[in-house]
């Protein structure tokens, strides 16, 4: 009984939760203000979910669809047949029927879609080292939408695997209304690594046996070298296979490993391909104490020839195996009496005479002990630079110096003072420096290895030099006397001007000599202005000098500079009219008076003045080597220009 009583409470109270739910809903309690009614229409062929509800019950339940999106319902009040659809009349591509038992409902949903803040930029990483792929980090973008965002759909996450190439990120993010919105970006991962190339062969040397006929070898064969990339996708080309025939001279072969991104390794070597008569060779004889010698050693093509041949050069390649640039041992023949083996080391490279020492000195350590392998040898011969055998010991493989007697011993090269009396010079003495001899020089005044060098002046070397230092003082101090009197020459020499002031004269209309001269009563003038020097007038700018020319400067617009001398005085005034000559007085010092009965040069004067109109004058210029000459009458010559000088300037 108790137990019935609990399940009616809990139904009671789900259901009272439930109708408080729907209270507090705004969509269930006014489902009508999220609709658009249109009455006697409805949709054809778009029921997507039927079902049997008056009509608040029909709109709420297109509100709470969750299978699809309702746009709209279909509402046939008579028979409470309510059809949901996921359109509605106004979109495209719909039939729509009339009938006025039918009760159109377009449900006002958010048509806009989610805003997205921080998609991000396009990323590009490089692989792991070793590796075909990288992991990325990213922000995921932040999706916003004025109603709920129901999914968001993304194929990859922060932290992701990404593999060499590019990969799209997106994510999609969808809202109630089935309004969708997408950041989309690329991850980009590059390949950057370059393959690995191992086991690249050594350059190979051949050498063309004597009985080919051509300059080419047989199949050369070699291992090739194996590739291995981070991709895990490469191709390894080579230009020659194992195999290749080669002709004689240098060829290069090269593999070339490259993956899909361009990374490029190399693996180059060469194949030096050379006749037997190109090779270098040092012609030895070995003397074989431990073997009878018989006629048939004499014979090349004999069974006994062949074998003694075949230990011999067993016994010398050996020996010099790990050396890159020895090829073989050639037996040449066999002597009578004790066996004396002839043979040839032959070198692929040059041999000079350093690694010929060095070479046979591996020999000789192997022969001083009077053994070569099984053999008991005797005396080893070395054919010289002279064309003749000579002993190969200690002081073949250590030169002895030149003019020093040496012994050799064992695998030493000695020297004794006692066998070289006549070895050190100039009184030097002798001493012992490790298996060799030296010298220690009597005085400093010698050098080298035998004190044979002297490091002293000749009494006539001495002279010469002391007396080319007295000559190259006297030079000096002749150089130091004449450019001193030459600045004491200059620094007394007389200015021909004391002053740079410069002298503004107004524009007039004096001409001398085609030039337009302004005269200014207030300036320092010269003291005829007929007799200006025209050579030092120039222009201000520099850009031009004008001589006594026809030019008709008083048309000019131009500045000059005058550089001529000028006394002491002032002109006070210019006076005149008509055919009057201007009167010029002086105020300072002795200012001359100069008439003229030329014609009027009044400001106000009826016509230009020419040059004709300072006829009368004539003037001596100081500093000028010419004197101006005019014709006409004058009253008095100005007198001789001197004293201070200045600049006249013709501003126009």
């Amino acid at each position: 009984m108790g137990l019935k009583k609990t399940k009616t409470l809990s139904r009671l109270i789900l259901i009272l939760t439930k109708r408080f739910q729907e209270a507090g809903d705004p969509s269930r309690r006014y489902p009508h203000n999220l609709f658009a009614k249109t009455n006697g229409v409805y949709l054809v062929g778009e029921d997507d979910k039927i079902i049997t509800a008056n009509e608040v019950d029909c709109l709420i339940a297109c509100i709470e669809e969750r299978d699809f999106v309702c746009h709209s319902v279909d509402l046939k009040e008579a028979d409470q047949r309510c059809v949901l659809s996921r359109k509605d009349i106004s979109m495209d591509g719909v039939s729509v029927q009339t009938d006025s038992s039918y009760v159109h409902w377009k449900r006002l949903i958010d048509s806009t879609n989610p805003s997205i803040e921080g998609c991000p930029y396009d990323l590009t990483r490089s692989t792991i080292t070793g590796t075909n792929y990288t992991t990325v980090q990213w922000e995921p973008p932040v999706f916003q939408d004025s109603s709920e965002i129901t999914s968001i759909i993304q194929n990859h996450s922060p932290g992701d695997r990404f593999y060499i190439g590019s990969t799209i990120v997106s994510y999609t993010a969808t809202d109630a209304f089935d309004n969708s919105a997408t950041c989309t970006f690329t991850v980009i991962i590059k390949d950057t690594e370059k393959p690995v190339l191992s086991r690249c062969p050594e350059s190979i040397n051949y050498v063309i046996p004597d009985y080919y006929t051509s300059e080419q070898t047989e199949d050369i064969s070699w291992e090739p070298p194996s590739c291995m990339d981070n991709s895990y996708r490469y191709n390894l080309t080579a230009s020659q296979e194992p195999g290749s025939i080669f002709y004689k001279g240098v060829t290069d072969v090269s593999y070339t490993c490259s993956d899909a991104s361009s990374n490029v390794q190399k693996c180059i070597f060469t194949v030096n391909v050379k006749t037997t008569d190109e090779l270098s060779k040092i012609d030895i004889s070995i003397e074989l104490l431990n073997v009878a010698y018989s006629d048939a050693l004499a014979n090349q093509d004999s069974e006994q020839f062949h074998a003694l041949e075949h230990d011999i050069v067993s016994v010398i390649d050996d020996l010099y195996k790990d050396e890159e640039n020895f090829v073989s041992s050639v037996v040449n023949m066999f002597s009578s009496g004790s066996v004396l083996t002839n043979l040839l080391l032959t070198f692929f490279d040059n041999v000079d005479a350093e690694m010929e020492r060095y070479y046979l000195d591996i020999l000789l350590q192997q022969t001083v002990t009077g053994e070569l392998g099984d053999f008991i040898v005797g005396d080893v011969l070395v054919l010289g630079g002279n064309g003749e055998y000579v002993t190969l010991d200690a002081c073949y493989t250590l030169p002895c110096p030149d003019e020093m007697v040496c012994q050799a011993s064992g695998l030493n090269c000695n020297a004794v003072c006692e066998d070289n009396a006549d070895y050190c010079l100039n009184d030097a003495r002798c001493v012992a420096e490790g298996n060799l001899i030296g010298c220690t020089c009597s005085s400093s005044d010698y050098y080298g290895a035998r004190c044979q060098i002297i490091d002293k002046w000749s009494q006539a070397e001495i002279a010469a030099v002391i007396f080319g230092g007295l000559w190259g003082v006297i030079l000096v101090t002749l150089l130091f006397l004449f450019v001193t009197c030459k600045c004491i020459e200059r620094i007394q020499q007389p200015k021909a001007h004391n002053s740079t002031e410069s002298v503004l004269i107004e524009k007039t209309n004096y001409a001398i000599e085609n030039k337009a001269y302004i005269v200014d009563p207030s300036a320092d003038l010269p003291e005829a202005i007929d007799g200006i020097d025209e050579n030092a007038v120039s222009e201000v700018d520099g850009s031009a000098m004008y001589d006594n020319n026809e030019d008709d400067l008083d048309e000019r617009k131009d500045t000059y500079h005058y550089t001529g001398s000028m006394e002491d005085y002032k002109m006070d005034s210019i006076s005149g009219s008509g055919n009057q000559t201007p009167s010029i007085s002086d105020s300072v010092h002795k200012a001359p008076s100069i008439t003229d009965s030329a014609p009027s040069t009044s400001r106000s004067g009826s016509r230009e003045p020419s040059t004709s109109d300072f006829a009368s004058r004539s003037q001596s210029i100081p500093g000028s080597n010419r004197t101006p000459s005019v014709s006409g009458s004058a009253s008095q010559a100005p007198s001789t220009l001197s004293g201070s000088t200045s600049r006249v300037q013709l501003i126009s």
